[in-house]
């Protein structure tokens, strides 16, 4: 029993995590060499995390309503509304996935960020910088700045077009 715990969970959790990775890569290929000639290109997050966000409330929600069948006396009320804050963040995760884009044009001097709330036109000549880490991708505005995560599909094309703008990295 302590072997399937010291070493057989971690190794398939590494493996589960590894295969979704190639398969996130493979869409990625697809998706980069599908729009190589394209003068709109859509930069938005990959379906893992709409996958994620779904698996959130699918689990969440089961939790919550089996706690009403399997110990209706017993269970505290805080349990039962962290698992509906859970689900309602499972929402929130696969509402903002599926709403947040960036459009970039090849022929424009701009492009457009949307997500749930909003459309924004932001022209390259109001950008001040931007930073680019392992974990975000942040662009510096005349008013503000906002943030694109670098694992974002054909999150490349708005790269290119930041340096074809000469715009200074970080």
């Amino acid at each position: 029993m302590q072997f399937i715990k010291i070493f057989v969970i971690p190794v398939v959790i590494s493996l589960m995590l590894q295969t979704i990775s190639v398969i996130v890569y493979k869409k990625h290929l697809k998706s980069i060499i599908a729009n190589l000639n394209n003068s709109h290109v859509v930069v938005k997050l990959p379906s893992v995390y709409i996958t994620i966000g779904t698996i959130d409330i699918v689990v969440f929600l089961a939790f919550f309503l089996l706690s009403f069948y399997i110990s209706p006396d017993t269970s505290a009320w805080w349990v039962r509304a962290l698992f509906v804050l859970f689900v309602l963040l499972g929402i929130l995760v696969v509402l903002a996935a599926a709403a947040w884009r960036v459009d970039v044009y090849r022929d424009n001097d701009y492009f457009e960020i949307r997500n749930m709330l909003k459309k924004k036109r932001i022209a390259y000549e109001d950008i001040i910088n931007v930073e680019i880490k392992k974990s975000s991708i942040t662009v510096f505005l005349d008013k503000g700045k906002l943030r694109i995560d670098p694992f974002a599909v054909n999150v490349e094309f708005f790269l290119a077009m930041i340096n074809m703008k000469k715009i200074k990295t970080i």
